[in-house]
């Protein structure tokens, strides 16, 4: 299979809704959340005061 047939190849993508509760503590995301948010191209956040993103920014993530 190439690339252009796999759905991986150039210009294509995905788009990764990553969704948080006030339930759950800033900062406790699970693995795959996680590893969603570090291997991302680019990571949007509609709030600048949303309470994970210090914990985000801590991880790596821009």
């Amino acid at each position: 299979m190439n690339e252009s047939s796999s759905g991986t190849g150039p210009g294509t993508g995905r788009v990764v809704l990553l969704t948080t509760t006030h339930r759950v503590a800033p900062g406790l995301l699970s693995w795959p959340a996680w590893q969603a948010l570090r291997t991302a191209h680019r990571v949007l956040c509609a709030d600048p005061a949303h309470p994970q993103l210090p914990y985000v920014r801590e991880a790596g993530v821009q």
